[in-house]
């Protein structure tokens, strides 16, 4: 898992830090997290808290920083939902 280097939560109407945010309304308000490409060392964002990548290199994080295998979307189990992540896995590794 990555190491945060910054995690804040943003108003989501003057994309300011919550804490400085003066805007009137009940705006939603949404973390953003940044650490160091695990490849290249560049730094990689997630908004929201969800999936991302790096910009620079391609790698693939979850929302939380922790680096995703590159073939992860060939896993049949993220269509099908008779079929486990595990056993999803070793179909689509059945013939390496």
């Amino acid at each position: 898992m990555a190491e945060i280097k910054r995690s804040e939560y943003v108003c989501s109407n003057c994309q300011q830090e919550a804490t400085l945010c003066s805007c009137d309304g009940d705006y939603r308000r949404y973390s953003v997290r940044e650490w160091d490409c695990d490849d290249c060392k560049r730094t990689v964002a997630s908004h929201g808290g969800r999936d991302t990548e790096c910009t620079n290199c391609g790698a693939q994080y979850n929302g939380s920083g922790q680096r995703l295998q590159d073939d992860w979307r060939g896993n049949p189990s993220l269509c099908n939902d008779d079929i486990g992540d595990l056993e999803g896995y070793e179909i689509q590794h059945a013939g390496d």
